[in-house]
């Protein structure tokens, strides 16, 4: 049998670390606050905000073609680095409430008393609910 090429194995040797380093990380957030992770994400956002200057430089950019001068340039900074906290912030709440089982859901969702006798009743009458909410994450 031949052998797979090195960047096949380099690869899975990458996604085999990734994914050691993700599910480590899933297993700190999962035990730290909820206002530590998000604290934490503000910071990580604002380091990468300073360190990828080509990221940083494209979110400026786009800005400025799509409003031109209507934005000064620390608004148009000001907003490229929420940007990117936001971004972290989803990534880090998602390896924070992760494994999402029911336990863990309960924490995050808040419905009126009366809501999930409600939800049961128009599943058991019509076979099916449905419920909006929110959407938590990152739109760009």
């Amino acid at each position: 049998m031949a052998r797979p090429p090195a960047h096949h194995v380099t690869t899975r040797a990458f996604d085999a670390l990734l994914y050691v380093l993700l599910e480590g990380a899933a297993k700190i957030f999962r035990a730290l606050p909820s206002r530590w992770v998000l604290t934490l994400a503000d910071h990580v956002g604002t380091l990468v905000y300073h360190v990828d200057r080509r990221g940083r430089r494209a979110g400026l950019e786009n800005l400025r073609t799509v409003f031109g001068d209507e934005l000064g340039r620390a608004a148009r900074r000001a907003i490229v680095l929420a940007s990117i906290r936001n971004n972290v912030r989803s990534i880090f709440l998602l390896l924070h409430i992760s494994p999402l089982t029911r336990e863990r859901m309960r924490r995050w969702v808040d419905l009126p008393p009366d809501m999930e006798a409600r939800l049961r009743a128009g599943h058991a009458e019509a076979g099916t609910a449905v419920l909006v909410s929110g959407h938590v994450g990152g739109w760009e």
